[in-house]
């Protein structure tokens, strides 16, 4: 390293050029908000204004450079550029911590129903990607401010998390994104828009604007009601029915829910009794690349258990599992297939085409189980009744083996790992323990052990052969 170029460098930084070096650090962390700019990228803009060759920075003998590093002359320099960076990162930082702390007791306030639901959106996504050599503590501690908002006993936070894990994808299920819905009070409905089949079936000027929780799939949503208690609502309304266009899996147009499989759904979610749920009737939707199509609206909410609709089981993590009894979780899920199973019914379709059981898919997936253990999008369902006892066997089998193992024939986001593939399962064996026996005893009506229905923990994939020996032992 040049002697000349290092002193050059230090008086211009620390000197009577410190002004402009002030200047490019407020420029850059403005730049580069909520990320954080470290030395190195100040020093080489700051060097090429002030006539030093950029490469005399980085290179392996260059001021900063390997051995450059090495001159405790260097490390000072790199302290006092951070410091420096750090100075105008959390000047910066501090409008967004000031916004937050302003918003907050207001979100409390109106339970997530009013305009500031939307307006700390901004605030809090930057106070999660809060950058720099060292947390930054008034932001996190803000940050955390908002796990003090919980309802039902589940934290809010997880509305706005995606649980994403580096070794395994977890389900994802609600974005958080705020979304303005139309509130009627007297029906307990609401409507993502108010289009012209709205108008025919409620008085627009009653309903109430309210605040609700985008999913990912992006055509449901959640609002809370007055005792904070959340609902769910599934199938968009659309604002301009003469562009809909056919979802990638299915006839019915993106977002819309097909009246049809809403009162399926609505049935099978009654007569299992746990949560309860209402279909309602919109209109009629067509357009030039699609069938015309009767939609409407699901309302699902808690009933016998309560109802979790925006966290799914597959995105269970550690945090979550400290606030439930998964021995519940696990009890109340395999109750509820069995009484599924016992109303000659399968939690999915017949497909000559699948390669999978003889022609059956089974959508009974871990995003379609809430982790209180409540199964719900019963949109398509296959009766047994008319069945042979093998034939029921398979597809009832089928349904746990989908459910633990996963990958069953689905396309895109059907395509996941079942709950024993997944973590925490897959890491923790005595979870994966407690889980199978509780599920296994519900729904077989007795008490199970892994030793009855064949399972090995060592394994580290889900076989069809246990599934089949909990439906053998459930119906003899």
């Amino acid at each position: 390293m040049k002697g000349d170029e290092l002193s050059q460098l230090q008086l211009k930084i620390f000197g009577y050029e410190s002004p402009k070096l002030t200047g490019i650090v407020d420029s850059l962390v403005e730049e580069r908000y909520p990320s954080r700019p470290n030395y190195l990228t100040v020093a080489l803009k700051f060097a090429g204004r002030v006539g030093i060759p950029p490469k005399r920075i980085y290179e392996k003998d260059g001021i900063f450079g390997e051995e450059g590093k090495k001159n405790p002359e260097v490390k000072e320099l790199i302290n006092r550029i951070e410091s420096r960076i750090d100075f105008a990162y959390n000047k910066r930082l501090e409008k967004d911590i000031k916004e937050f702390e302003e918003l907050l007791p207001l979100v409390k306030q109106d339970g997530y129903q009013g305009i500031n639901c939307i307006r700390i959106n901004h605030p809090l996504n930057v106070l999660k990607s809060v950058g720099g050599k060292r947390d930054v503590e008034r932001a996190v501690e803000t940050y955390r401010k908002l796990t003090d908002i919980e309802l039902n006993g589940i934290n809010l936070n997880h509305v706005y998390t995606h649980w994403n894990d580096s070794a395994t994808p977890r389900w994802k299920v609600w974005s958080g994104e705020p979304i303005l819905v139309y509130w009627d009070e007297k029906e307990r409905f609401a409507y993502s828009e108010i289009n012209e089949d709205v108008e025919k079936i409620t008085n627009p000027e009653e309903l109430i604007p309210r605040i609700g929780a985008r999913s990912e799939s992006r055509r449901a949503f959640i609002v809370w009601d007055e005792e904070y208690k959340p609902i769910e609502f599934k199938g968009l309304i659309p604002k301009d029915k003469s562009r809909l266009a056919p979802f990638w899996f299915s006839s019915v147009p993106e977002g819309l829910l097909d009246y049809e499989s809403a009162k399926r759904e609505e049935e099978m979610l009654n007569k299992l009794g746990f949560l309860k749920a209402k279909a309602k009737r919109v209109g009629v939707a067509s357009g030039p690349w699609i069938e015309e199509v009767e939609y409407g609206i699901l309302r699902r909410e808690g009933n016998k258990t309560k109802y979790v609709p925006w966290v799914r089981i597959g995105a269970l993590d550690k945090d979550l599992l400290e606030r439930i009894d998964i021995s519940s979780t696990a009890r109340n899920f395999g109750t509820q297939l069995r009484k599924l199973h016992d109303l000659e019914k399968v939690d999915g379709e017949l497909d000559p085409h699948s390669k999978h059981t003889k022609g059956y898919v089974s959508y009974l997936h871990v995003g379609n189980v809430d982790i209180n253990g409540n199964i719900i999008d019963f949109e398509d369902l296959t009766d047994t009744a008319d069945m042979s006892e093998e034939r029921k066997i398979e597809l009832r089998s089928e349904d746990i083996t989908q459910f633990f193992y996963g990958d069953r024939g689905g396309r895109g986001f059907f395509r996941t790992p079942g709950l024993y593939r997944r973590y925490p399962f897959s890491e923790d064996k005595e979870l994966a323990k407690e889980f199978v026996e509780a599920f296994a005893s519900a729904y077989v009506g007795e008490e199970v052990t892994l030793k009855d229905i064949g399972v090995e923990l060592s394994s580290p994939r889900w076989s069809p052969e246990w599934s089949e020996n909990v439906v053998r032992l459930a119906y003899g």
